[in-house]
């Protein structure tokens, strides 16, 4: 997903499912994930610059690996508990944790 769209790791980690549109076959980009936070309330924060905030179209095999992602992510949901809806979510941390 990183080479196809050009996100930054903490753009990618901080992606919810609401940010992507299947339909469409785009992912809005208007948040990252600060992997320095100490706490809940500062995770979440602007992109890096007032550009950094777009809309990505993205290829049919990419929304295809997304659509399976989720399905998986959803079977498996008591597993990953992840409290923000985050795509890339891995045992209730985001995936952005593991590799730091």
């Amino acid at each position: 997903m990183l080479i196809e769209t050009g996100l930054r790791k903490g753009e990618a980690a901080a992606l919810k499912w609401s940010d992507i549109n299947f339909k469409e076959k785009t992912i809005r980009v208007d948040e990252t994930l600060d992997f320095q936070a100490e706490d809940e309330d500062e995770l979440f924060g602007d992109t890096k610059t007032g550009n950094s905030t777009r809309t990505i179209s993205v290829s049919n095999g990419l929304i295809n690996d997304l659509r399976y992602h989720a399905s998986w992510q959803n079977q498996n949901k008591n597993n990953l508990g992840s409290p923000f809806n985050l795509v890339l979510a891995f045992r209730g941390k985001n995936l952005a944790y593991l590799i730091r």
